[in-house]
């Protein structure tokens, strides 16, 4: 069941009329520098308004419209802490903005972890704004822009097995995707792609 669909139209994101719909679990966005995902993270916030909490690339917490993330409520260094802090503002959307930049590998888990537990535990909608490929691959949808456009969306493995439409926008896939799609050079065939290594060692073996 969608909590919202998001009509983005006149926004600074979007040059033309573009909806967007977030349902009651976890949707990831990835781009390249510069297309366009800091400033949807604001239309988004300002779509929410109030029921939204965002949590930034040093794990700052704010709520409602905060367009420059002035309105910083809490200061969570440890990841564990975004998981308490957040469930004191009672939220209806949590949007993770690079939040697990920075972050060694376990860091990286334990933030994911949590998004993760605030969605399928507490029914909050989650949407993650990362680099990380892998990371993005957990999610249940993905949109993925460039240069102010959604260039394509659906789920981790609909939107990765679209290598090459990625790849020329500057965008990496998993690393098991990225091995399964140059081993079809040596003659490697499957029905779907892998997104992570058991999957790939499933297909190897």
């Amino acid at each position: 069941m969608y909590l919202k669909a998001i009509e983005i139209q006149g926004f600074k994101s979007f040059a033309d009329k573009t909806v967007l719909t977030f349902g009651s679990d976890i949707t990831a966005i990835v781009g390249p520098n510069g297309s366009g995902k800091t400033t949807l993270l604001r239309d988004i916030a300002r779509a929410f308004e109030k029921r939204v909490v965002i949590v930034d690339s040093k794990r700052e917490i704010a709520k409602g419209n905060i367009g420059q993330m002035t309105d910083v409520l809490y200061n969570t260094p440890k990841a564990v802490g975004i998981q308490i802090a957040v469930k004191t503002l009672y939220p209806e959307v949590i949007i993770f903005d690079e939040s697990t930049a920075m972050l060694d590998p376990i860091g990286r888990r334990d933030v994911i972890d949590i998004m993760e537990k605030l969605n399928r535990e507490e029914g909050i909608t989650v949407i993650n704004i990362t680099h990380y490929m892998n990371e993005a691959a957990l999610a249940d949808k993905i949109y993925v822009m460039d240069k102010g456009k959604i260039l394509t969306e659906g789920t981790p493995r609909d939107v990765f097995a679209q290598v090459q439409l990625l790849k020329k926008h500057r965008l990496d896939v998993p690393q098991a995707t990225e091995l399964a799609y140059k081993l079809t050079g040596a003659g490697l065939r499957y029905t779907q792609i892998p997104l992570n290594a058991e999957e790939c060692a499933e297909l190897l073996a």
